[in-house]
């Protein structure tokens, strides 16, 4: 094709009313114009963008207000990571025409990839996030229909903090296209994200009667009833979805954990099963296969797929932890305790600046430790550990297990006196009032522990439960079973609808070889 025959082309293609009427000398500067956009964008094409741009540099400086030229050479930089003169180029194509949407969508493009590119070192500045705002506004002012510019706009409110404006965008997208599964979802997300969790699982609830073939919906309909804690819920959302997209492994580990969760553990063992098959080396699979085991007491199991967990994680404190609970249920309490001071000197840090999860897991091993040295009757250590957890925590916590310590280890006048240490600091502590109370009675005081656990008697009230609870028990270990029945005659007189009454008075026939 020769030159004139392409120009003749080109012109047909781009002429408009005005330009039919234009002077001959302008027509021919409009048709070499449209010569050089066309060679540009075949160069662009063939990937030669640096001869493209002085094409398309050639073409503007004989139609210097045409907006497409400067939206396709903006483009052409932008292919080529030249964001900043991409940026300026596409505002004078909108300059050119302030309605250029495709100039518009370029811009917003440009600033949302910006966006993207930031991390929580270098945020993204305000100026970028309001500029990939004003972009969008654009494009809806231009096209209301739009559905992917709500959903960014929304996404950019929320990047800004304005959950508020973002849920206003949302509601804006609902009200154009009323059956918008990303506009249902995102809307969703945004309450979830906002702590209103009954809202977002209501919302999908009401969308999936009408869309029960929205895999996207279920999926976060599962998260909603996770964070709630209605783990059925969710396992049932996640079936649901995983039902839609059978190939999608997430699903059925979303929904496996969420049964895991329910304490549901033949359902969740049978996906995690499927899932330790189709994913050989998923070590959480088998993780979760060996505490579902040890919750089922089949310890044989449990072990054999915490040991393939540790081959997959080898450096993980919560697969090392759970051999601590599989030896504590088996009863081998010395290997317990060893794994334990393992794990506390594993994680030990000769700064101690640790985390808050690693200040959690230290303080959970601890307690484990000083439980285990309890057991197995090292008493001192026990104590040592409590009390330095206490001074660690200031979790009175602390102070109970002490004082439990002490009474195991037959040392009633150290259990005594840390509690009246406590009682001094904390004196409205009820449970606390109890524990001293009994502790004064097995010393053999047992009129003084009674009359202690007479004044915290408060009338009708259900916690004298507790109380009478509390009387009985000192009575029946003193063998006083006439004062105990008398005690418990009162509790079930009081209380006739608690099984606990009842379990007490098989406890005391027991005691009287009456049953």
């Amino acid at each position: 094709m020769n030159k004139c025959l392409f120009v003749l082309l080109l012109m047909l293609a781009f002429v408009t009313i005005g330009f039919a009427q234009a002077t001959q000398a302008q027509t021919n500067a409009r048709a070499e114009a449209y010569y050089h956009f066309s060679k540009a964008r075949i160069l662009d094409e063939q990937g030669q963008a640096s001869q493209a741009i002085d094409e398309y540099k050639k073409a503007l400086e004989l139609d210097p207000n045409n907006s497409m030229i400067y939206s396709e050479m903006a483009e052409s930089y932008l292919k080529n990571n030249r964001f900043r003169d991409a940026v300026e180029t596409a505002e004078k194509a909108i300059r050119a025409s302030p309605d250029n949407i495709e100039a518009h969508k370029l811009l917003s493009s440009i600033y949302v990839q910006l966006i993207g590119r930031a991390n929580a070192q270098q945020p993204p500045s305000a100026d970028t996030i309001n500029s990939a705002i004003h972009e969008f506004e654009e494009i809806l002012r231009i096209d209301p229909s739009e559905q992917q510019a709500f959903l960014m706009l929304g996404r950019l409110y929320q990047i800004k903090g304005d959950r508020s404006k973002a849920t206003e965008i949302y509601q804006q997208l609902l009200g154009v296209e009323p059956g918008s599964e990303e506009g249902v979802v995102a809307l969703a997300k945004l309450q979830l994200d906002a702590g209103n969790k009954e809202e977002a699982a209501g919302m999908l609830e009401k969308f999936i009667k009408q869309r029960p073939d929205s895999d996207a919906a279920l999926e976060l309909l599962g998260q909603a009833y996770s964070d709630l804690q209605q783990y059925e819920k969710a396992a049932d959302a996640y079936k649901r979805a995983s039902e839609l997209d059978p190939d999608d492994l997430e699903l059925k580990k979303s929904q496996a954990q969420a049964w895991f969760l329910a304490d549901k553990f033949d359902e969740a063992g049978k996906l995690y099963q499927e899932l330790a098959a189709a994913e050989p080396d998923d070590g959480l699979a088998s993780l979760r296969l060996g505490q579902i085991y040890r919750r089922q007491m089949k310890y044989d199991l449990a072990r054999q797929n915490l040991e393939k967990a540790a081959k997959a994680f080898p450096d993980s404190v919560e697969v090392q932890f759970n051999f601590v609970l599989l030896d504590r249920d088996e009863g081998l309490l010395e290997n317990a305790l060893k794994r334990t001071n393992d794990l506390l000197k594993k994680t030990e840090k000769p700064s101690a600046r640790y985390s808050e999860g690693e200040k959690q897991n230290r303080q959970l091993f601890m307690t484990h430790q000083a439980i285990f040295n309890g057991l197995l009757g090292n008493y001192t250590e026990a104590i040592r550990e409590l009390t330095e957890l206490k001074a660690l925590t200031k979790d009175g916590r602390f102070d109970l297990m002490i004082i439990e310590t002490h009474r195991t280890g037959r040392n009633l006048d150290k259990a005594l006196q840390h509690s009246e240490q406590v009682l001094a600091e904390t004196p409205d502590n009820r449970q606390l009032q109890m524990i001293h109370a009994d502790l004064i009675a097995e010393k053999g005081r047992v009129d003084e522990g009674i009359r202690a656990l007479q004044r915290m008697s408060k009338g009708n009230n259900k916690e004298d439960l507790d109380v009478l609870s509390a009387m009985t028990n000192i009575y029946q270990r003193a063998k006083k079973y006439g004062d105990a029945q008398n005690v418990l005659n009162t509790a079930i007189q009081r209380f006739p609808e608690e099984e606990q009454v009842y379990f007490l008075q098989g406890a005391l026939y027991e005691k009287q070889n009456k049953v």
